[in-house]
């Protein structure tokens, strides 16, 4: 999966299915990446393997970049952990969710890597 996702710079699964080249029909790919991602306890084991990966990356002189902003879905109403946040556009309150994203960079090279968290403070 995570080939997929590098290689075709998306995260749709027909996107990443088509990537992976298999002998067998793209929906039976489909299936079979939607039927993992369902799997108990694979945000945290990705998220803690990122976080290792990244920490071994960061020196002193690293910059930790935090972008704290919110996303307003104007037009939700049933999705998961959504919260009322600012919708700044609009100057006014909306449904939405808080957006953490965290980029590490050194000074004259590229970003180490980015995470994006959200929560529900409601």
């Amino acid at each position: 999966m995570i080939y997929g996702i590098q290689a075709r710079q998306s995260v749709r699964l027909t996107d990443i299915g088509q990537a992976m080249e298999e002998r067998i029909p793209l929906r039976k790919t489909e299936y079979r990446l939607c039927r993992q991602l369902k799997r108990k306890g694979l945000w945290e084991r990705l998220t803690r393997a990122l976080c290792r990966m990244a920490a071994s990356r960061i020196q002193e002189s690293t910059l930790l970049i935090l972008d704290l902003t919110d996303v307003s879905k104007k037009y939700a109403r049933r999705m998961d952990y959504l919260a009322q946040v600012h919708d700044g556009s609009e100057k006014s309150v909306a449904n939405g969710y808080l957006k953490l994203q965290v980029d590490g960079t050194e000074v004259g090279k590229t970003t180490i890597g980015k995470k994006a968290v959200g929560w529900n403070i409601g």
